[in-house]
Order: structure tokens, then sequence, then C-alpha cells
């Protein structure tokens, strides 16, 4: 492939990847957490009734009408008199209901991150991210689904976190099983349809970094973590900070500095608004051979080259107004549990299919 159409794949991926919300807080902006409870199982002790179920209400548009009154027929000892004609008032005008946007125009693209590799037997998916392109409406929103979701079934195996979803279809179908079975769950729970997928390892997210010279961010609180048979390594005080390529990796990773995998979703987020900045912000041409050695082992993906310079076009497009972020969490979303002795989250798949289909309103 000739380096400049690596260099538009490149920044293709990063800018489908790296879009999020805000400058300085791309998720507090509009942010919603979500979750997902599709059997009605209990974590505690059994309770009557419906305990544990999802409460659904049905609302319906406010009912206006005209009264009629009744008249006692007459009698003969009575004499009829005049009744006072009341003064007709207007009828409202029924308002019309916000129009839900058509999902149809949306173009959707899975984006997975994982932990392969070379000497690794298997693997986990901890990023798993929803890029949701609305070309007529000219917006673009992404969704982050946290890694403990409890996925039930997965179809030919066990019940399991969503993030061992991506390992197990590779191994039944390997050269893309693990999206397509992962894209087919997500499809049937939400009622989407997912059209592509974009799959990198971590080591390349890594190489991606350090071959841009680095990722310039703003830390909002003191981050210390070092556990080293998980590649993290972190020590940073409030502040802006250049992350080298292994910082930056151990700041997305990090889920132990408070929030646990929400908070370690909106750093993700963060980072995304972070490196699409540099990639606007920069001259990416000198860099087009760092580039394309830091991606051509470490990506894989499904989206034709064509379309790759589309999805660029319109990235470059977006105007930070017309990007909304969404990380799916309790209470609504889903709520913690535990399953198969794994502390889990049991997803509300009808809300969040809901918030997806009103996620450009």
């Amino acid at each position: 492939m000739r380096p400049y159409l690596l260099l538009i794949l490149g920044s293709a991926i990063l800018l489908s990847f790296f879009i999020v919300n805000s400058d300085s807080d791309p998720v507090d902006a509009e942010q919603t957490e979500i979750s997902h409870s599709r059997e009605a199982l209990s974590d505690g002790p059994p309770a009557a009734g419906n305990a544990g179920q999802p409460e659904k209400s049905a609302s319906t548009p406010q009912q206006q009408g005209l009264q009629s009154s009744r008249e006692d027929p007459p009698t003969a000892t009575l004499t009829p008199t005049a009744v006072p004609t009341a003064t007709p008032t207007a009828t409202p005008t029924p308002q019309p209901s916000p129009e839900v946007a058509d999902l149809a125009s949306t173009t959707n693209v899975l984006i997975l991150g994982s932990d392969q590799r070379p000497n690794q037997p298997n693997w986990r998916t901890d990023v798993i991210i929803l890029l949701m392109m609305n070309p007529d409406l000219g917006e673009a929103a992404i969704v982050s689904f946290p890694r403990d979701m409890y996925i039930d079934p997965i179809p030919g195996h066990l019940s399991n976190r969503i993030n061992v979803i991506d390992y197990l279809g590779e191994m039944d179908a390997p050269g893309g099983g693990g999206p397509r079975l992962l894209i087919g769950i997500l499809e049937d729970r939400l009622d989407i349809e997912i059209h592509n997928y974009i799959r990198f390892r971590f080591e390349g997210f890594e190489n991606l970094i350090d071959a841009l010279g680095g990722l310039r961010i703003h830390v909002d609180c003191y981050l210390y973590e070092v556990y080293p048979e998980e590649g993290i390594f972190l020590n940073l005080p409030p502040g802006e900070h250049l992350l080298s390529g292994e910082q930056a990796l151990s700041y997305v990773r990090s889920r132990r500095s408070g929030g646990g995998d929400l908070e370690r979703a909106r750093r993700q987020q963060r980072v995304v608004w972070a490196l699409r900045k540099q990639l606007v912000d920069q001259n990416l041409l000198p860099r087009a051979f760092a580039l394309y050695d830091a991606l051509r082992y470490s990506v894989d993906t499904d989206i034709g080259k064509w379309d790759t310079v589309k999805f660029a076009r319109f990235g470059l497009s977006l105007g930070e107004s017309d990007i909304k972020g969404l990380v799916l969490g309790p209470p609504d979303a889903m709520r913690p549990g535990w399953r198969q002795n794994m502390s889990v989250f049991i997803v509300n798949w009808d809300y969040i299919a809901e918030e997806l289909r009103r996620i450009f309103d």
C-alpha cells in the first residue's frame, strides 16, 4: 500500500476512534450512564413479586376533549328556563412530538482494542466503542461499553463478560470471527445494524503514540498505579503531560484509580479527543512512514479504502458541538451483579436501545 493511502487509512481509523464531544472534559458535558438487564435475576436474596425487574412505564400524550352535559327530561309541573350558554374557548393545538432521528441513515462502526500479543494464547478486549456517524445531520456519537457487561447467552459458548467475545469468536472462525460474533450479539440486542469494525492491538496504540511524538493530555487528579503483570505503570500528578506510548496505554487501561471500569471508559474518551486534536493540528505527512509502521501489523478492519476516505472527510468536517459522548453504566442501563464467581454488570438492553435510537435528538 502506498504511504499516502496508509496515512489516509490511519487518519480515518484515528478520526473514527478518537472522537468525543468537548475539549475541557468531553464526557461530563453530555454524558449519560446506562446498563442492561435482559434477565430479571436478583443478585441478593430473592424478593417477592417482580423485584429485580427493570421497571417500564408507558407515557401517553395528554388527552383533551369537550365535555357534554345531560339535561333531565322536563316534567309537566316545571316551566323551562333559559340556560346560559358557556362562552366557547379555543381548543389547544396539539404540538407534534419531537422527531427521532432516522438511524437508517447512520453508519455504525464497532471499534475494539485488545491486549492480544504474539506470545499470548488468549486475550481480552477492554476497549469496546460504537461510533455512530449520521451524515444527513452532520453529527456523530461515540458510545463506550464497559468490559464487564454480562452477555447471556453467547452463541456456541457459555455466558461470560463481553470482553472475551472477540477471542471466542476468533477461535471459532479466524480472520474476523471475533468482531462478527460481537456485532451479531449487539445487533440482536440493540436492534441496530453495525456496518464495519476496526480492531487494534494495544501494542499498535503504544507505537502510534510514540510515532506522533507523544500524547498531550490534561490529568485532573493524581494517578499512581504500578502493576507490572498487567503492563500498567502510572505516576502522574495533576496537570498537563506529554505521555509516551507506554504511559498513554497505562492511562487508558487503568481502572483502580477510582471509578473502576466506568472511569476508565471516560479516560479512553479523553484520550480519543486529545489524539483527534493532535491529528488535526499536526502536519502528518512527514510522519507517514512512521504511522505506516505503527499501524500495519496491529490494525484489522473490514473498511474499504473509499469508505476510509469518506469517513476521514466526515470526521474532519465535524465541530465539537457536532459530536456526542456516551458512557454506558449504572443505574439505568445496567446494575452490578455476580455471575459465575465474577463481578459483572447485568444489562438493560431495552434501555440502551432506546438511548441509541434517540442519541441524535
